[in-house]
C-alpha cells in the first residue's frame, strides 16, 4: 500500500510541477494504430482509435449481433424459450408467451398468417357480386355481349382485344358441318364493327377512291350498291399504295334513298376487329383537310363529311345454312304498326323527328318506348311496311337462302323475341334442304323494302335504352291467369329495327365442286346494341347450331373463301395473325423431345413454321430469268387481285390444254418484252398481263384439293410435278405418289461429340443445357440442298444458333427440294362433304406460269403436296379463289 501510494504522490506532484506530456507528431495518412519502433526494430503498439477501428469492422459487428439474435437457429421466438417455459398453443396464442417476447411473436404471426377464407359460393354467385365481378374482368379485354353464354359452352381465345369463341367443348365438327349442310349454324360476330361516312356522295365517293381500285372489282360507286338494296364488298389498300399495303378485305352498305330529306348520303364500312383502327385511320385521312378539320377521339367532321365510328353501337349475327329462312321465320315476327296507327287515330299526332329527338329526356319510359309512332308518321311510311312484310313473306317460303339475290337487303321492325320464346328447345322443319329450286326476282328488293330505322342513331339509342328487363318481364308473367301463356303488352311491348343481308354461297356447280351451288348461303342479322342475348337464345331455342372461330374457317375453305385475317397475307393483321400461329408450332416443337420429333433437316423442310413468300418470290424471278428481284421500292410482295388476270390465270389452269388451243387461234395484242430465259411471253399475252415486272413479286390465293390421300397441313408445301411423275399419275399405278429423298443432316457429328462428352452424366450448369438444345434445335431446323452422302458444312451457319439456320440465305428456295416449291398452305383439314383433303395457300404466279408450261398438253394443271413431317408426296388439283 505504501509504494502505491508514493506512485500516486510522485505522478501528482510531476502534474503539480508544471511538467507538460509530450505529444504526439500527427502524420499524414495516418492509420487507426499509432506504432513505435522498438529495439532491434520492433513494433509497439502505443494506442488505438476508437472510431476508426469500430468503422473499419462495422460488417463483423453486425454479423456477430445477427448470430446472437438467431439463437436457436431458423426457429421462431417462442421455441426458442427454455422447455421449462413453453406452453401448448403459443404458435397462435399470444397470451401463452412472455411479455418481453409479445411484439416479437405478434409480428411474426402477421407474416404467417393465412389469408383467410374467401367468400362463400354463394356469395359470388349473387347478381349485384356477380356483375361487379365481370365489369372488373372486362377492363382488360372486351366481351361481346353473348359472351357469357359462350364461355360455358365454348373454348375461348383472346383475339384482337376481345374475347372470342374458337370451338365448342363438345365433339361437334361434323354437326356444325350438317348443321351448315341440311339445316342452320350461326356465330356471333359482333367483333366487326362499322364505321358511319355522311356527307355529300359524290364528295365521299371522290376520297375513298385513293383507298380502292376498279381492277378489283366493284368499288364504293359501283351502280348494283348505289341504291343501298345490295351489300359491296371489296379490299382497302392504303391511301394511293394499289397494288401493295393492302389493308384487308371490308364490306359496305349506302343507306336507302327512300326517307332521306336532304342530298347528303351516309355509307357504313363493317371491317374486321384486327383492321378496325387502321380502316378507320385511312377513312379519315381521306377526309382530312388542312384548314377546316375538326379532331376528337370519336369523329372528325369537314365541311361535308363527318366519319363517325359505330363501335358498340351494332350487333351482328350470321346464320348459315338451308333452313336460316325458317328459323328467321319463327324468331322474327312482325310489330304490327299500321294495326296499333289505325286503333289510336287519335295519337297520329305525333312529333315530328326532330321534336322526337329534342324531348326524349321529358317523355316517360313508355312513351319512349313507341318511337316507331313518330317515325312512320311520314308519307308513304305505310306502304314501306307493306312492302317489307310482303317480301318477308315470299321470303319465308325459300327453301334457301340462295334463292334470294345475292347481298340483298331487308329492313324489318320485329317484335321482342322473349316474349314468343317456345317452352322447350325445338328444331324447325326443313322442306327442302337440298339444291336450290326457284330464285326470287330483283325487283322485289327495291330501296323501300331495305329502309330501316335502325340507319337513325336516334332510334338505336331508345331501343336500347327503353329495354324491359328480365325482371320485369318475369314479374309480369306471373301476373298471368294462365301459367305459361304469351304475354300480351300491346303498344308498350319493344318494337326493335333490325336489317337483315343475304349472304351468297358456293358460286356454281360442276364436276369438280364437292358441294352444291349456294352452300353456305345464309344471313347476316344486324341488330341495335343491347339485343344480341335476346335474339341469341331466341334463335337457339329455334335449333340453330353455334359455332366458332374454327368452324367458320372450316366452312369458308369448303365454299372455297378467303377467311379475314389469316388468308390476307400482305396486310399487316393477317401477318400478325400468321406470326401468332407460327410462333405457337414452335414452342409445340421445342417442348418435345429430340426423339419425339421429326428432323426437318432430313425432311428437306427449310422453314417448318414460318411463311417465306418474300424468298419464294425473289428466287423464282432469279430461277426463270438469273436476276436478283429487287423488292425495296416496291415493299416484299403482294396478293393479286387483279379480277381479269385472275379469271384467265384460273382458266389456265382447270382448262389448260383448251385455253392455250383458243389463244392461240385468237391471239391478243403483243406485250412488252420478258427477259431473256424466260420463255413465258405467250402466257403472260394470254393471262393479259403486259410485263413481267407486272407480277415478278406477286402472290395468288389458290385452293388445293388432293386426289387420293393425305390431308394438307399449314405451312405445307405446294410443288411443280417433273414429268416422270405426270407418266406414273397416268399409268395409273398402285402407288404413283413420289417420295422426297432424305437430306444429310450436317450437324450429326456434333451431337454425337456432345453426346460422348456427356456420358451417362447429366448436365449439371446452364450453360451446357442451352448450347445442347440449341445444337438439337438448329440441326433440326435447318436445311442443306446437298445430295446424300456429302456431309459438307453449310457456309456461314452457327451452329449455337437456331434462328441462323432458320433463315438461312445461302439457299435457293425453289430448289432446295426435288420438287421445285411453288407456295405454301396456310389451313388444311378433311373435307366432310369431298371425302378428301383440301387446302387454302398462296402460290408465286411465275410458278403458276412455270406450271403451265409444263402441262400445256393436260387438261388440267396436277400438283403435289408435301406435309412438313413427311417425305410423302400427294397429287392434288389447284385453282385460284377469285
Amino acid at each position: 500500500m505504501g509504494k502505491r501510494k508514493n506512485i500516486a504522490n510522485n505522478n501528482v506532484s510531476d502534474n503539480a510541477a508544471g511538467s507538460v506530456p509530450q505529444k504526439r507528431v500527427r502524420i499524414e495518412n495516418q492509420t487507426e494504430l499509432d506504432e513505435d519502433e522498438g529495439v532491434n526494430g520492433a513494433v509497439t503498439i502505443n494506442a488505438i482509435k476508437i472510431k476508426a477501428f469500430a468503422e473499419n469492422r462495422a460488417l463483423e459487428i453486425q454479423a456477430l449481433s445477427e448470430v446472437v439474435k438467431n439463437v436457436g437457429g431458423n426457429h421462431m421466438a417462442f421455441q426458442k424459450l427454455p422447455r421449462h417455459m413453453r406452453r401448448r398453443a403459443m404458435s397462435y396464442n399470444l397470451k401463452r408467451v412472455p411479455r418481453r417476447l409479445h411484439s416479437v411473436v405478434r409480428a411474426e404471426i402477421e407474416k404467417t398468417k393465412s389469408p383467410g377464407k374467401g367468400p362463400s359460393r354463394k356469395h359470388r354467385r349473387r347478381p349485384k357480386n356477380l356483375l361487379s365481378e365481370y365489369e372488373r374482368r372486362k377492363r382488360r379485354v372486351e366481351w361481346l355481349e353473348t359472351h357469357i353464354w359462350h364461355a360455358k359452352r365454348f373454348k375461348m381465345l383472346e383475339r384482337w382485344g376481345c374475347k372470342l369463341a374458337h370451338h365448342p367443348n363438345d365433339k361437334s365438327g361434323r354437326a356444325c358441318y350438317r348443321a351448315v349442310r341440311h339445316h342452320c349454324a350461326m356465330q356471333d360476330v359482333s367483333f366487326e364493327h362499322y364505321i358511319q361516312i355522311k356527307g355529300e356522295r359524290q364528295q365521299i365517293l371522290n376520297g375513298l377512291t385513293h383507298l380502292t381500285s376498279q381492277k378489283t372489282g366493284l368499288t364504293f360507286a359501283a351502280k348494283l350498291t348505289s341504291h343501298g338494296t345490295r351489300e359491296g364488298t371489296l379490299t382497302l389498300y392504303s391511301y394511293d399504295s394499289y397494288p401493295n399495303k393492302a389493308i384487308g378485305s371490308v364490306k359496305f352498305l349506302w343507306q336507302p334513298c327512300f326517307n332521306q330529306d336532304g342530298q347528303d348520303s351516309t355509307l357504313w364500312i363493317c371491317c374486321h376487329r384486327s383492321s378496325y383502327e387502321l380502316v378507320l385511320s385511312e377513312v379519315k385521312k381521306c377526309f382530312e383537310t388542312t384548314s377546316q378539320a375538326l379532331h376528337s377521339e370519336e369523329r372528325i367532321e369537314t365541311s361535308n363529311v363527318m366519319v363517325t365510328p359505330l363501335k358498340g353501337e351494332l350487333v351482328k349475327i350470321r346464320l348459315i345454312g338451308p333452313a336460316s329462312n325458317m328459323v328467321l321465320s319463327e324468331t322474327l315476327k312482325l310489330y304490327d304498326v299500321a294495326g296499333f296507327l289505325e286503333k289510336d287515330d287519335a295519337r297520329l299526332q305525333c312529333p315530328s323527328d326532330e321534336s322526337l329527338e329534342a324531348g326524349v329526356e321529358e317523355d316517360d319510359s313508355d312513351y319512349k318506348r313507341q318511337w316507331w309512332k313518330g317515325y312512320y308518321k311520314k308519307e308513304n311510311a305505310l306502304n314501306v311496311i307493306s312492302d317489307q312484310s310482303q317480301v318477308w313473306e315470299q321470303l319465308i317460303k325459300c327453301h334457301s337462302p340462295g334463292e334470294a339475290p345475292n347481298n340483298c337487303v331487308i329492313g324489318l321492325t320485329v317484335r321482342d323475341p322473349r316474349l314468343l320464346l317456345p317452352p322447350k328447345r325445338t328444331k324447325v322443319s326443313v322442306i327442302n334442304s337440298g339444291n336450290l329450286t326457284t330464285s326470287l326476282p330483283n325487283e322485289l328488293f327495291t330501296e323501300s323494302v331495305a329502309s330501316s330505322a335502325l340507319w337513325d342513331a336516334t332510334v338505336r339509342n331508345l331501343v336500347k335504352t327503353t329495354k324491359i328487363s328480365e325482371h320485369k318481364l318475369n314479374e309480369m308473367r306471373s301476373h298471368n291467369q294462365i301459367p305459361g301463356s304469351t304475354l300480351d303488352l300491346g303498344e308498350m311491348e319493344s318494337a326493335i329495327p333490325v336489317i337483315l343481308i343475304q349472304r351468297p354461297g358456293a358460286a356454281s356447280m360442276n364436276h369438280q365442286s364437292s358441294v352444291p351451288s349456294g352452300f353456305s348461303s345464309g344471313w347476316d342479322l344486324i341488330l341495335p346494341a343491347g339485343w344480341a342475348m335476346a335474339f341469341w337464345i331466341a334463335l337457339v331455342y329455334r335449333g340453330a347450331r353455334v359455332g366458332g372461330l374454327l368452324e367458320a374457317r372450316n366452312i369458308d375453305l369448303l365454299a372455297k373463301k378467303l377467311s379475314t385475317p389469316w388468308d390476307y397475307p400482305d396486310t399487316s393483321s393477317g401477318q400478325d395473325e400468321l406470326l401468332g400461329q407460327s410462333k405457337e408450332l414452335e414452342l409445340k416443337y421445342n417442348r418435345r423431345p429430340p426423339a419425339k420429333r421429326p428432323n426437318y433437316v432430313k425432311l428437306g423442310i427449310p422453314s417448318p413454321f414460318y411463311f417465306q413468300f418474300e424468298k419464294l418470290v425473289g428466287d423464282w424471278y432469279q430461277h426463270l430469268y438469273s436476276s436478283c428481284l429487287d423488292l425495296s421500292d416496291k415493299g416484299k410482295y403482294f396478293v393479286l387481285r387483279d379480277k381479269k388476270i385472275l379469271n384467265l390465270l384460273n382458266l389456265a389452269l382447270t382448262q389448260t390444254k383448251k385455253f392455250l388451243e383458243e389463244k392461240r387461234k385468237t391471239p391478243k395484242g403483243m406485250g412488252k418484252a420478258v427477259p431473256s430465259g424466260g420463255g413465258h411471253s405467250s402466257l403472260l399475252k394470254a393471262i393479259a398481263v403486259d410485263s413481267t415486272d407486272q407480277i415478278a413479286s406477286a402472290l395468288v390465293a389458290v385452293h388445293v384439293k388432293l386426289i387420293k390421300r393425305g390431308v394438307p397441313t399449314m405451312n405445307s408445301h405446294i410443288c411443280l410435278p417433273n414429268a416422270s411423275d405426270l407418266s406414273m399419275l397416268v399409268k395409273k399405278c398402285n402407288n404413283p405418289e413420289p417420295v422426297e429423298k432424305k437430306h444429310p443432316d450436317p450437324f450429326r457429328k456434333q451431337r454425337k461429340e456432345m453426346k460422348k462428352k456427356k456420358g451417362n452424366k447429366k448436365l449439371k450448369s446452364k450453360e451446357e443445357i442451352n448450347s445442347q438444345n440449341s445444337i438439337t434445335q438448329s440441326s433440326h431446323c435447318s436445311v442443306s440442298s446437298e445430295p446424300e452422302g456429302q456431309n459438307k458444312k453449310v457456309e456461314g451457319a452457327d451452329v449455337t444458333s437456331y434462328k441462323s439456320h432458320s433463315t438461312l440465305s445461302n439457299y435457293n428456295l425453289v430448289d432446295c427440294t426435288t420438287r421445285q416449291i411453288a407456295g405454301f398452305v396456310t389451313y388444311g383439314a378433311y373435307s366432310l362433304a369431298a371425302g378428301h383433303g383440301m387446302g387454302i395457300g398462296f402460290c408465286s404466279v411465275l410458278a403458276l406460269l412455270q406450271l403451265i408450261e409444263d402441262q400445256q398438253n393436260c387438261q388440267s394443271c396436277t400438283i403435289l403436296s408435301r406435309r412438313p413431317s413427311s417425305l410423302q408426296y400427294r397429287f392434288g388439283s389447284i385453282s385460284l379463289i377469285v
